[in-house]
C-alpha cells in the first residue's frame, strides 16, 4: 500500500502530459500510461426552494427561508487513470475517482466526515482477456453502460446531468463481468453488475445490453442500451416482529438510446431516456422517470480559443402512474484552450464559464414521509448555478 501512494504522488508532482511508464512485469513488458485529471469550480448556487426539507431530532422540517444562496469553491473531478497492455490478448485499467474518498454529509446544526473503503472510490477497475481478436471479457469494477451517452461522458465534461441520467448511476460503475465482441467498428456487449442496495433479502444482479455504433469513420455513433435488475425484501410485521410480511418484489428497467454527431465545426448529440421502477404488489402501477437531452458545441478549431456549447433538457417523472413533476434544464456556457502544442490546441487546460438552470413543476403532493419530500401542488422550484473554473488533464 506504501508503494501505491508512493507511486500516486510520484505522478502528480510530475509536470508532464500523457506520462507513460514501461514496467517490467515478469518475463512480459507491460506499458502503463498515467493520467491525471483535476476539475475545480466556484460555484454560485441559487434556489427559490422553500420546501427543502431539513434533518432534525424530530424527523424532518421544512425550511422557511425564500431563497437559498450559496457561494464556494467545489472539486467537482479528481481522478487518477492507469491503463495498458500486457500482450497481445491481455489489457487492465483503473480510474480512481479520489472525490470519493471522504463524502461529505450535511445535517440541520452539523457536518460529518465519514470515511469509505478505497473500493468505493474506484470507479472502474478491470483486467481484460480476448478469447479471440474480436471477443474479450472485462472481469472486476467496471461500467454497466446504463444512461446512454450521458454517462459515457467524461465527467469533467458535464456540467449537468439530466433526471433520468442520475437515478440509475448506482448501477453504472459495479463489480461484475463484460462479454462483448467488436464487428466492422461496431461493439456490443452484456454486462452483468450487482446493484448497489443492501437493504433486500435477495437480489438478483443487474444485466444490461448495449450497442454502440460507429459510422462515417466517427462521424456518427448510435448507442443503445437496456438494462434490468430484481431485488426481493421480506420484513417482519408485528408489535414484536414475530410476524412475517409479504414478500416484497421490485423491478427496475432502463432503457437509452443516444447519438453523437460530428461535423467539422459542430459537435451534436441527443438522448432519450427511460427509468421504470415497478413494485410487484402494486399490480399494474409503476414510477417512471423520462428525460429528453439535447446538446451541441462549436468545434474550437473553427472559431479558435474558445467552444461555446448548450445543452437542453425535458424531464418527466411519475409516482404509481400519475405525473408528479416536470423539469426543464438547460446549459450555456464556453470554454476556453489557452495552450497550443505542435500547431494545435491544447485540450489538456480548459478554463470556462457556464450557467446552469433547472425548473420543477410539481403536479401533485406526496407524503413527507416518502424520499421525495412534500410538494405542493402546482409548485414550480427554480435552481441555478455559476460556475467558474479550471480542469487540468495531465
Amino acid at each position: 500500500m506504501k508503494n501505491f501512494f508512493y507511486l500516486v504522488l510520484f505522478f502528480i508532482f510530475v509536470p508532464t502530459n500523457n506520462l507513460s511508464a514501461s514496467i517490467n512485469f515478469g518475463t512480459n513488458n507491460m506499458n502503463m500510461k498515467l493520467d491525471m485529471i483535476v476539475r475545480t469550480d466556484y460555484e454560485i448556487n441559487n434556489s427559490d426552494d422553500n420546501t427543502l426539507r431539513i434533518a432534525g431530532s424530530n424527523g424532518y422540517a421544512m425550511n422557511t427561508n425564500k431563497e437559498l444562496e450559496a457561494m464556494e469553491f467545489k472539486v467537482k473531478t479528481a481522478r487518477i487513470k492507469a491503463m495498458g497492455k500486457i500482450d497481445e490478448y491481455i489489457e487492465y485499467y483503473l480510474d480512481w475517482n479520489v472525490n470519493k474518498i471522504f463524502s461529505f454529509s450535511e445535517t440541520a446544526n452539523s457536518g460529518t466526515v465519514q470515511n469509505i473503503n478505497l473500493l468505493d472510490s474506484i470507479d472502474e477497475v478491470w483486467g481484460q482477456y480476448r478469447l479471440v481478436s474480436n471477443f474479450y471479457l472485462n472481469v472486476g469494477k467496471v461500467f454497466s453502460g446504463v444512461g446512454g451517452t450521458e454517462l459515457i461522458q467524461q465527467p469533467q465534461e458535464v456540467y449537468l446531468y439530466s433526471l433520468g441520467g442520475t437515478e440509475f448511476s448506482d448501477i453504472a460503475y459495479r463489480p461484475g463481468i463484460i462479454a462483448g465482441v467488436n464487428f466492422y467498428g461496431q461493439e456490443l456487449y452484456l454486462a452483468i453488475v450487482n446493484i448497489n442496495d443492501n437493504t433486500y433479502n435477495k437480489k438478483m444482479p443487474a444485466a444490461g445490453i448495449v450497442y454502440m455504433g460507429d459510422f462515417l469513420d466517427g462521424a456518427i455513433l448510435p448507442i443503445l442500451s437496456f438494462h434490468r435488475s430484481q431485488t426481493e425484501k421480506q420484513e417482519l410485521g408485528g408489535l414484536s416482529g414475530s410476524s412475517v410480511a409479504p414478500l416484497k418484489v421490485n423491478y427496475y428497467y432502463s432503457a437509452g438510446v443516444g447519438l453523437k454527431m460530428w461535423e467539422e465545426q459542430l459537435f451534436l448529440e441527443v438522448n432519450w431516456l427511460k427509468n421504470i421502477y415497478k413494485d410487484k404488489s402494486s399490480e399494474s402501477k409503476s414510477d417512471t422517470t423520462q428525460s429528453i437531452i439535447g446538446e451541441a458545441k462549436i468545434n474550437h478549431r473553427a472559431i479558435g480559443f474558445v467552444r461555446p456549447l448548450a445543452k437542453y433538457e425535458l424531464s418527466k417523472k411519475t409516482i404509481a402512474d400519475s405525473d408528479y413533476l416536470d423539469r426543464m434544464a438547460y446549459v450555456v456556457g464556453l470554454e476556453f484552450f489557452p495552450r497550443i502544442q505542435r500547431g494545435k490546441l491544447d485540450y489538456g487546460l480548459n478554463i470556462h464559464a457556464i450557467y446552469t438552470l433547472y425548473a420543477d413543476t410539481y403536479k401533485r403532493e406526496v407524503p413527507s414521509t416518502t424520499q421525495f419530500g412534500a410538494k405542493v401542488n402546482g409548485k414550480k422550484i427554480t435552481t441555478s448555478q455559476i460556475l467558474l473554473g479550471l480542469t487540468l488533464e495531465i
